[in-house]
């Protein structure tokens, strides 16, 4: 099992990034988001608790397993939907 949080910070703005791999997990290598054995990523508005899901994307865990990239797309989840759709690119690392 691989879960990871990460807390992303803007000008007004503060999000939640939760990564989740719960089943399929084997250590370093890449993932398919979205798929039966692959993670999951969501994304919070902290102070709304707005909440983006992926739609699919990559998920890359480094050797050292505490880093690795993150390329997923998102969808607003509930009504009255963002018209700007999200994704989530870059690289991400755990101390």
């Amino acid at each position: 099992m691989f879960e990871a949080l990460f807390t992303l910070g803007g000008a007004s703005q503060q999000y939640r990034l939760y990564i989740s791999l719960l089943s399929g997990y084997h250590g370093a290598g890449d993932y398919t988001v979205n798929s039966p054995a692959g993670a999951y990523v969501y994304l919070r508005n902290y102070a709304t608790g707005t909440l983006w899901q992926s739609l699919g994307g990559f998920l890359a865990v480094d050797d050292d397993q505490l880093s690795g990239t993150l390329d997923a797309s998102l969808g607003f989840v509930g009504s009255g939907a963002p018209s700007t759709p999200l994704t989530v690119v870059g690289t991400w690392r755990c101390d």
